[in-house]
């Protein structure tokens, strides 16, 4: 079971231990993520680093510029829903990043984007599960902008504090999403984990 700092809008704080996402605020300035430098900078594609996939996705989900341009590297972790009315629910992606996890906590941040036209980004709340670093830790989500227009990517922050038994394991990205009817998500990097000052 993991442990999650929610962070509501007006500002107050609970905690949860059944939920792997946090809460989020749509806007504004992110407090708490800029590091003393980048502990791991990923380009987030398909090689190097181990994938695991979940809900019928697979490897022919990396794609290189077909449907958007790559924020970082050459291939984006992308899906799309053209059906009016039906989700696509619990897809997901686990992927190893590599580095070694310190005691932290860490910046985390990735980026999102929508790669089909006329279609609909995701939010925070089409994810069941998401976190950098590792699942016995703490992962709390405090900016995820909803990307709105096509190719424009836009990066999600948060900050990650690893339990005892993760420290000297490899960093992971992990997501589990419903991709409702006419929505699609890309998924790139650098995605990155930097230690914060405490």
């Amino acid at each position: 079971m993991q442990r999650v700092l929610l962070v509501l809008l007006g500002g107050l704080t609970a905690t949860s231990a059944c939920s792997s996402t946090g809460g989020a605020e749509e806007s504004g300035e992110t407090s708490g993520t800029s590091g003393s430098g980048a502990a791991l900078s990923d380009d987030f594609d398909e090689m190097p680093g181990a994938n695991a996939y979940l809900g019928g996705l697979d490897a022919e989900n990396w794609v290189e510029d077909q449907y958007i341009t790559p924020h970082a590297g050459t291939q984006v972790f992308a899906s799309g829903n053209g059906n009016a009315s039906t989700t696509f629910p619990d897809l997901g992606i686990t992927k190893e990043l590599g580095g070694s996890i310190g005691a932290g906590p860490y910046g985390v941040s990735f980026f999102v984007a929508v790669d089909l036209e006329n279609s609909m980004g995701v939010e925070l709340s089409d994810f069941s599960e998401l976190w950098i670093g590792g699942p016995a830790g703490t992962m709390e989500w405090v900016s995820t902008p909803q990307p709105t227009s096509e190719d424009v990517w836009v990066e999600w922050q948060g900050v990650y504090t690893p339990a005892a038994e993760e420290v000297g394991t490899p960093f992971r990205f992990h997501a589990v999403f419903d991709l409702d009817g006419e929505h699609s998500v890309s998924i790139d990097g650098p995605v990155t984990a930097s230690e914060l000052q405490q």
